[in-house]
């Protein structure tokens, strides 16, 4: 597990220095980041693809120099209308969020556990096939949606 000490936004440099240290290939990376594209508390993975948008990932493309990485995807849900995307990510989760961040959080180490011991490929089937339960907290009215 590696948790750069850089700028999110240079943060591929870390892991791309790190990977080359130790012998590790781009498809063996887990990376987890934010992800404005899912509803919050939702979680997702994906084997491969671009950036985005998100300047964290743009990084790890650029320093790997490929797309081909696993991603595990943190649904913080979509920028509220009138709110400026980078202060949204970079702002705390409003208190009545905070269960289902914490639930999210939870979901994502048992998606990391699976993945160690189930490989990517059964658990991505697998968290992937599962449907929001009713209960789940979403963010600024969004609906869950389906990839």
């Amino acid at each position: 597990m590696l948790k750069p000490l850089t700028y999110m936004n240079l943060s591929g440099e870390a892991l791309a220095s790190f990977a080359r240290k130790k012998g590790v290939a781009p498809e063996e990376i887990l990376v987890i980041h934010d992800e404005i594209a899912l509803p919050l508390g939702q979680i997702r993975l994906k084997q491969s693809g671009g950036a985005g948008g998100h300047n964290g990932l743009r990084s790890v493309i650029n320093s790997l120099g490929t797309t081909d990485f696993c991603r595990l995807r943190l649904g913080i849900g979509g920028t509220p209308p009138g709110i400026e995307l980078s202060t949204y990510v970079l702002a705390n989760f409003l208190s009545e969020e905070e269960g289902a961040v914490v639930k999210m959080i939870e979901d994502a180490v048992a998606c990391c556990r699976q993945v160690l011991d189930a490989g990517f490929a059964k658990t991505m089937t697998s968290v992937n096939r599962r449907k929001p339960r009713a209960g789940d907290a979403l963010s600024s009215g969004q609906t869950p949606t389906s990839e």
